[in-house]
């Protein structure tokens, strides 16, 4: 019998509603559009793939542990081109049946935490809970990386991490021309890490039965794929807590933030390089602020603090979130320190030498360093290219 789009429709939701996902070998990219056109609204598409460059989640080749997507895709479609030679398999695990072996103490208790979602889409919310009723049935959304850190020792929490990572899970490896369908609300899915060649080539659906969400495209994003960051990976974490920065501080989220500052018309231009160094330098001034709090003390940025300084207070929600969890309160930005006549002007030079002890004492080394060389260093008068213009 010849299947039509209709009935393939028909087919692909029953066996979602009943398993949670499906397996489909050897199909066309015909096919592929058919299936992602049948099952509601493609509403973000990204290539995944593995780039050593990139800080992203999804382009590294670092497995991943049992997660949900976006909480807006009801179904997740991937579609192989090509497969690494070693790792990179998918594991999937039913988070109801998961649920279900909590008791209704540790259920009620999953019910109050909410994890954070970059704002992809325009009616995007900061947080969203791990799990909610709708329509009447379970609605999950969790990644370990987007709870909050008040949350994350949570015994409920942690005895469901504990279950997704211990129940048997489906493993799948994906072949080119294999398509994989999940209801990313039900099923927690997570991946091997990447080794061998890397080649490994995958495309990403999230589909929505809520036809009024439209995927987001700036002037670069008028392509048929768009990716952005992935949340802030845990080996880049251990990595700035290694720069002796507080785990809270070298924790928070600032990857749409860096991403920003490598756009040309958007941000600022800067490379990878710079922005990973500046994100060191930016969360060692917040360290040093914790530490050396005003009034009593006056840390002073230099201008690359400054700048990723003025680029996260203009995320004002993440910002204001990010201010309560580290410092309990506010912090405000005083642009006009060091403006005020020249008594100001040589309090701020006071004040910036007495940060760079504190800078020195807290880090084992000095503000300026010799490997910021062209102009991409610390200079006393706190100017990028002062140097370089004579000033």
């Amino acid at each position: 019998m010849e299947i039509t789009a209709e009935l393939k429709s028909d087919l692909l939701i029953e066996e979602l509603n009943k398993s949670g996902w499906v397996y489909l070998t050897d199909q066309t990219e015909e096919q592929l559009n058919e299936i992602v056109d049948s099952l509601g609204e493609n509403i973000f598409t990204t290539d995944v793939v593995v780039k050593s460059e990139s800080k992203s989640m999804v382009q590294s080749s670092s497995g991943l542990s049992f997660h949900t997507d976006h909480p807006k895709a009801k179904y997740i479609v991937w579609f192989c081109y090509k497969q690494t030679d070693i790792g990179g398999d998918t594991l999937l695990v039913d988070g109801d049946k998961v649920f279900q072996q909590l008791s209704s103490e540790e259920q009620a208790e999953l019910h109050k935490i909410n994890c954070f979602e970059h704002k992809i889409f325009t009616d995007d919310l900061q947080y969203y809970p791990l799990v909610e009723t709708e329509n009447g049935e379970r609605k999950f959304y969790f990644s370990y990386w987007l709870v909050k850190a008040t949350d994350k020792q949570n015994p409920a929490l942690v005895r469901f991490r504990e279950l997704l990572e211990s129940s048997e899970s489906i493993k799948l490896r994906l072949k080119p021309n294999d398509i994989l369908i999940i209801d990313n609300h039900r099923i927690f899915h997570s991946r091997t890490k990447i080794s061998g060649n890397q080649d490994r080539h995958l495309r990403r659906f999230w589909i929505s039965k809520n036809t009024f969400y439209k995927q987001l495209k700036s002037i670069q994003m008028a392509t048929a794929t768009l990716t952005l960051p992935s949340p802030i990976a845990q080996d880049r974490i251990s990595f700035l807590i290694g720069k002796r920065i507080d785990a809270d501080i070298a924790s928070i989220d600032l990857e749409m933030i860096k991403m920003k500052l490598g756009e040309e018309k958007e941000g600022i231009g800067w490379t990878i390089d710079q922005i990973e160094d500046a994100e060191i330098e930016y969360k060692r001034y917040l360290h040093l602020t914790r530490h050396f709090p005003y009034p009593t003390y006056s840390v002073v940025p230099n201008k690359i603090m400054d700048t990723f300084w003025h680029y996260h207070i203009l995320d004002t929600r993440a910002y204001h979130k990010d201010c309560n969890e580290v410092f309990g309160h506010y912090l405000h930005h005083f642009p006009y320190f060091g403006l005020r006549g020249d008594d100001d002007a040589i309090e701020l030079k006071k004040q910036f030498e007495k940060t760079k002890e504190y800078y020195l004492q807290s880090f084992g080394e000095a503000l300026a360093r010799d490997r910021e060389a062209d102009c991409w260093h610390d200079c006393e008068n706190r100017c990028h290219n002062a140097c370089s213009e004579g000033k």
